[in-house]
């Protein structure tokens, strides 16, 4: 397999978005629930994406949301790329422009490349190991803010499970009394996007699939920021997890609280 290279991978994300801006109004092409379903531009944005990463890295598996919702919890070796079409699809149906495609890749459990991109304020977030984190092109940074009550924490709801959403308002209040203020975005790949560069102090959400939060990390990670689960370990595997992303200052201070 050549060598993977982030030119390419912006490319082929540049490309794709096209059709999340094309104006045709998002069709439900599958519905699992009234709060998660998948569009048919979701599905166009992830086949295109696919096909394109496929004839470039044809022994590389691609491990896509759309596609691989019965089987993405295996194990796997090799090379994979980890691919998120819309990251906020329910912003996307509802013409909220807040959504963005993730992808990144990895090879033996290593993450090598991320990248996230918000087709709708032309603004491409990406990193590669060792190699810095980027904003079209300029460096970034995680905030300097090193006290919790002057920080700016993101969240998400775990939308498609109304218990756990509930139990997520819970917390966000715990958070929302020690913090300067919050945000609910409603893209995880957004609000991961904003901690590596500053705009967020914190971020957190429980039961994240692989997809929503893999990118983000090497990004935050190469922008001088932390990301682990709830408990404070490293994020491994292809499964669900509960995700903590800012700065290394307001990191520890969020595990302490949420882990009171």
């Amino acid at each position: 397999m050549g060598q993977v290279r982030m030119k390419d991978l912006m490319n082929i994300v540049r490309s794709a978005s096209g059709i999340m801006l094309s104006g045709s109004p998002p069709q439900i092409a599958r519905k699992r629930s009234f709060t998660d379903y998948t569009t048919s531009a979701d599905i166009a944005v992830e086949d295109q994406i696919k096909r394109e990463l496929m004839t470039l890295y044809p022994s590389s598996l691609v491990i896509a949301e759309e596609s691989s919702l019965d089987n993405y919890g295996c194990d796997w070796s090799g090379s994979a790329f980890i691919l998120d079409p819309i990251d906020g699809t329910i912003n996307y149906f509802h013409h909220m422009g807040i959504s963005a495609i993730s992808l990144a890749y990895m090879e033996e459990g290593e993450l090598l490349h991320g990248l996230i991109y918000d087709p709708y304020r032309n603004e491409m977030f990406n990193a590669t190991r060792n190699e810095g984190a980027f904003l079209n092109g300029n460096p970034i940074r995680v905030s300097s803010v090193r006290e919790l009550k002057n920080g700016l924490a993101g969240f998400g709801t775990s939308p498609y499970s109304k218990e756990k959403g509930l139990e997520m308002l819970h917390t966000a209040s715990k958070v929302y009394v020690n913090c300067q203020d919050l945000r609910r975005l409603g893209a995880a790949a957004v609000d991961l996007a904003y901690v590596a560069c500053g705009r967020l102090d914190v971020f957190f959400e429980k039961d994240l699939k692989p997809w929503d939060f893999y990118a983000g990390i090497l990004i935050i990670s190469e922008a001088g920021g932390r990301t682990t689960d709830w408990k404070g370990s490293p994020v491994e595997g292809l499964h669900r997890q509960d995700i903590l992303a800012g700065n290394n200052d307001l990191h520890e201070a969020m595990l302490d609280l949420l882990n009171e």
